[in-house]
């Protein structure tokens, strides 16, 4: 699913060498697009008649959900979008408008980098663009840069029942009638870790990161409890977890509970999940629990289960279905459990931001009537734009620091006394974009980053600051 990752990837660096973009190769991906967005906003560009073919190719390909709807935006920015854009074609855009747009589809993936290795995860953009097939394999994959070689692989992304065409019931029965497998698991609510043997060491990750709490807990427990796995690790697989802690506690209460449940195996040679029987045999062999497995007999009778199981501690199930060489993989989760989080009372944003922040909004989307869908994408509209002005805000704060020293941002570090007498200077200042202001400062391009990281206590802030109202 994901070579058309690694497509759009090699057009980004042809372009950035067309236009002799510089970047950060600490950060390149990040840094090249963010670089060439800014260029674009002062430039005007031609594209050879293969690169605009290219181009356009390639979005083609994603399978983008709301990209008719994306182009008419382009070209009528301050302009409601009507109900209907169906004639609005790439073809319609000029040779910067398309390269804009093809950047702006690449910003629904951030790119974490460490050292060589390159870690892609749906960001919370995805919902300008809705899910497209670049965004689905980029779920927490690991590459090796120096041959873009899988070095880990966790799920992809997959859906409730009934959230996207892909999982509509019917279809998903017509799987079922041809299935060579079903398997029905229970699905935990903790967080995703994937650990992988790369280079003789333990690659240990988030679906979006190399180092944060989870997989500092994620280590623990290895270490502690399952230190033979750690030893024998071998290479070629990516073994794929979920964390239950007493500190991570999405919705469900484990009480105490502090393991790693494995779920699922995969094959990096054929990238393929290994078949049940097998996952069960490794945690068998290592001691790990795994998800308690039910006897599927049809979908409607689960359909129901889902729909009137109560006090059962449980988010719901995930069928993995096996036709031919493909697999097919769906969620479907109890009522009972999107009631606990007080879901479609009133839409609320700061609920809205709570959930992008966990990566689940998504998870919410199938339950939704249309109405409520276009309540959820004008939530997130006020999210970004709000993000937005927390950056400009901060760059202008910078640049004034900048002005009154005498520097700007290309001079900031050459004068090692004026620089600290800048960083003082704001931090004396003490304003609530401080961070972000020395994050412009010392590397500009990862302010986007620091951004999206906001805490949900930090964002009410800023919300009521720019007129925004949390609690509708």
């Amino acid at each position: 699913m994901n070579n058309c990752l690694l497509d759009c990837l090699q057009f980004v660096d042809s372009m950035a060498a067309k236009l002799q973009i510089a970047f950060n190769s600490e950060d390149r991906y990040h840094s090249i697009i963010v670089n060439t967005r800014r260029y674009l906003t002062n430039n005007q560009i031609q594209l050879q008649p293969a690169e605009r073919q290219r181009a356009e190719q390639l979005l083609l390909n994603l399978h983008i959900p709301y990209l008719t709807q994306n182009i008419f935006r382009v070209l009528n920015p301050l302009e409601v979008t009507p109900d209907d854009t169906s004639d609005y074609t790439l073809s319609m855009l000029d040779d910067t408008q398309l390269l804009a747009y093809f950047l702006l589809v690449m910003t629904t993936i951030t790119y974490q980098q460490n050292g060589h290795l390159l870690l892609v995860k749906y960001s919370i953009n995805i919902w300008t663009t809705g899910f497209h097939d670049m965004a689905k394999g980029s779920r927490g994959r690991v590459y090796d840069m120096r041959t873009w070689t899988t070095v880990s692989y966790p799920f992809d992304k997959f859906f409730n029942l009934g959230e996207v065409p892909e999982t509509h019931q019917d279809l998903i029965k017509s799987y079922l009638a041809q299935a060579d497998y079903i398997y029905a698991t229970d699905k935990k609510d903790g967080s995703t870790i994937t650990v992988s043997n790369y280079n003789g060491q333990p690659l240990i990750t988030t679906n979006g990161s190399f180092d944060n709490d989870q997989i500092t807990w994620a280590r623990e427990i290895l270490s502690e409890k399952y230190p033979i796995f750690l030893k024998d690790l071998p290479q070629g697989y990516t073994y794929i977890f979920e964390l239950i802690h007493p500190e991570n506690r999405i919705v469900l209460d484990y009480g105490s509970e502090r393991d790693l449940y494995l779920l699922s195996i995969r094959d990096l040679t054929t990238e393929k999940l290994l078949p049940l029987d097998e996952i069960h045999a490794v945690a068998h062999q290592y001691g790990f629990p795994y998800p308690e497995v039910y006897d599927f007999t049809d979908l409607d009778t689960m359909v129901k289960l889902a729909a009137t199981m109560t006090n059962a501690n449980k988010e719901g199930w995930v069928i993995r279905i096996g036709v031919g060489e493909a697999e097919y993989m769906v969620k479907l989760k109890l009522t009972e459990y999107f009631s606990m989080h007080h879901t479609f009372d009133k839409i609320k944003l700061g609920w809205v931001y709570k959930h992008l922040l966990a990566n689940d909004l998504d998870d919410f989307t199938a339950l939704c009537t249309p109405e409520q869908q276009e309540i959820l994408r004008t939530k997130k509209n006020i999210v970004q734009a709000t993000q937005e002005k927390i950056k400009n805000k901060a760059i202008i704060q910078a640049e004034r620091h900048l002005a009154e020293a005498g520097l700007t941002p290309e001079t900031f570090t050459a004068d090692r006394d004026r620089m600290i007498a800048v960083i003082k200077a704001v931090l004396e200042a003490k304003t609530n974009v401080t961070p972000f202001v020395i994050q412009y400062l010392k590397d500009p391009i990862k302010v986007d980053a620091l951004i999206e990281k906001i805490t949900y206590k930090a964002m009410r802030g800023f919300f009521l600051e720019f007129g925004e109202k949390i609690d509708q």
